[in-house]
Parts: C-alpha cells; structure tokens; sequence
C-alpha cells in the first residue's frame, strides 16, 4: 500500500471515531468563551500580546486604544464583560480616571492595572477601588494568568 492510500485511510478512521462520538461526553459548550475581557491600552503591541494571552486562556476580548474607546466600551458592554485589563498610563484619559469612571457603572467588576510604574506608585488610588490587581510590567503569562484568575475568584 502506499503512503497515499495510508494517509487517506487514517484520515477516514479519524472521521469516523469523531463522527461517532457522543456529544454529552464532547459537549460542544467547551468551545464557549470563558467570558469577555475588555482591554485597554494605548500600545497596539499591548494590545495584541494581552489579546493573544487571553485567547489562549479561553476568553473573547474587547480592545480600546484609549480611555475614552474603553469608557465607551464599556457602557456599551458592561453586563457582558468579565474583567478589565487597564494601562494606568494613557494620553487623554489615563486609567486611574477610566477605573473611577467604571466604578460609577459597576461596583465589583474585576480589574487588573498594568504599568511600568512599581506597585507602590500606585497602591493608594488601587486601595480606594474593590477588586483590583496590579501587574507591573513586563509580565509573563504565567503571572497574568495568575492575577487574573484572582481577581475573578474575588468576584465570585
């Protein structure tokens, strides 16, 4: 036999094992998001990699170049988001602002600040807000993962 003949035979018998599975062991729901997290950041880059992170760990995301774009999101979306991922250092509105502004529409959703700046630049404005987490960046997934998860056991 040949290689060919191989290839479309082993192809076939993987159709038939998927073909016959049952559903209520394979439930389709598994392919659901997780929830949508909004994020905003002025930096493209940012945007993508944290896109990327929360891709892979199951979640839709919703991105915001600025405060403004997130505020706005935000309101659109508010009973549908999960989580906020926020720079505290953006042109026009900055995420400290945003983070106050979400506060006046939701109380308790979970966010997480990322910054260059050390956590203890920012601990007062973070301890005057429920649920927040900060990431100082660069952060490995490992540590987003982390805080995230975090942040949404908190509002459970």
């Amino acid at each position: 036999m040949n290689k060919e003949v191989q290839k479309v035979q082993k192809v076939q018998e993987v159709q038939k094992v998927t073909d016959n599975m049952d559903q209520s062991t394979y439930p389709l729901s598994a392919k659901q998001p997780k929830g949508r997290v909004l994020v905003v950041d002025d930096e493209e880059y940012a945007r993508e990699v944290l896109g990327d992170i929360l891709d892979s760990l199951g979640f839709e995301v919703i991105s915001a170049k600025d405060g403004f774009e997130g505020l706005d999101s935000f309101e659109a979306e508010s009973n549908g988001i999960s989580a906020c991922v926020i720079d505290l250092t953006m042109p026009g509105m900055a995420g400290l602002e945003l983070l106050e502004k979400i506060r006046n529409i939701d109380q308790t959703v979970p966010v997480i600040l990322v910054s260059g700046y050390t956590r203890h630049e920012v601990r007062q404005k973070e301890a005057n807000s429920a649920n927040v987490g900060f990431l100082q960046k660069p952060f490995t997934k490992g540590q987003f993962q982390d805080a995230l998860e975090a942040r949404l056991a908190t509002n459970d």
